[in-house]
């Protein structure tokens, strides 16, 4: 039952969830649409939030603000409901985006550089997203602007006990269930999940934890690349660059991620790098390493005492032939 004080009035249910019923919402004080995700209780779901874990956090979680990034605004506890209220994103999301038509390279470039600027979002304020994945991608196709990504619910999968499989097909495989989410690992999620705007369906799958790691461990990026002809080889790289199974292996961060999606940086996993280009780096490091040692060896010289003397006397000498 509504009450004439609920800062959040109800419009229309949008989508239900594992966790919550979502539905989109006036808030009354700010006269704005927001996205009001009723949470589940335990008993209504297995994979229900912690409320508790959610509260301590909800505070972290509101400092990441980036315009691909549907805010968290509040956590908001009415009677025996408790909803969780961020910015509400038009359009479709990422599954009803990828049936819509096929991608184009063109397409699947802006929506990527898109997702990595929203994951630096992250990486400014020290946070994570830990649950990458189709249905928490919205595209809006804007008149003037044309197509708009935006990342919802930014860390809140953290607060469950157990994630959902479609979390799980979606997440890195060095990562357990509830391990805390990593910048290698979303990079990974991202790069699934922009493959699955493309395909229309997950990379991997499985019933079990245990099926989706072996999953993991035979996926071939060569065999996946060869299934999407129309997009660019150089793109595809760069998606198998971030599903390389080896995290190190993987861009450190977004802003790497994205250096390397406009050609400003090299890939460099060993997937992509020629053995006599590894030789080539080594040769190169080895030679910088020599040549710096022999300049500390000159300067040590050059400030011995003697050294330093003799360096005094030239200036002294000097100045005096420009004063004369």
């Amino acid at each position: 039952m509504l009450l004439a004080e609920d800062p959040y009035i109800p419009e229309e249910q949008v989508g239900v969830g594992p966790s919550a019923k979502v539905y989109r919402a006036h808030e009354v004080r700010e006269n704005r649409l927001v996205r009001l995700k009723v949470l589940l209780a335990e008993h209504e779901s297995p994979y229900a939030l912690d409320r508790d874990h959610l509260a301590d956090r909800i505070s972290q979680l509101k400092q990441v603000r980036h315009p691909r990034v549907c805010r968290l605004i509040a956590l908001d506890v009415q009677a025996q409901d408790v909803s969780l209220v961020s910015e509400f994103a038009e359009g479709l999301n990422g599954w009803a985006f990828s049936q819509q038509s096929r991608l184009t390279s063109e397409t699947l470039r802006l929506l990527s550089i898109q997702l990595m600027e929203a994951l630096q979002a992250g990486e400014v304020s020290h946070s994570s997203h830990g649950d990458v994945k189709p249905c928490n991608v919205f595209i809006e196709n804007r008149p003037l602007d044309g197509l708009i990504l935006r990342l919802q619910d930014w860390g809140v999968g953290q607060s469950r006990h157990r994630q959902p499989r479609e979390t799980l097909c979606f997440r890195a495989p060095e990562h357990d269930e509830n391990a805390p989410p990593t910048v290698r690992g979303d990079l990974f999620s991202a790069g699934a999940t922009l493959a699955a705007l493309c395909t229309g369906h997950a990379l991997v799958d499985g019933k079990t934890k245990e099926e989706l790691h072996t999953a993991w461990q035979e996926f071939n990026s060569a065999e996946w690349r060869a299934m999407c002809p129309h997009i660019d080889k150089t793109l595809l790289r760069w998606l198998s660059w971030l599903l390389q199974i080896q995290p190190e292996k993987r861009p450190i961060s977004a802003s790497v991620a994205l250096a390397g999606l406009s050609g400003r940086m090299k890939m460099t996993s060993a997937e992509h790098r020629p053995w006599w280009m590894t030789i080539l780096l080594i040769v190169y490091n080895l030679s910088v390493i020599g040549t710096l040692a022999a300049f500390l060896l000159w300067l040590s010289k050059a400030l011995s005492p003697e050294g330093l003397a003799q360096l005094w006397h030239a200036c002294v000498e000097r100045a005096s032939q420009l004063i004369h």
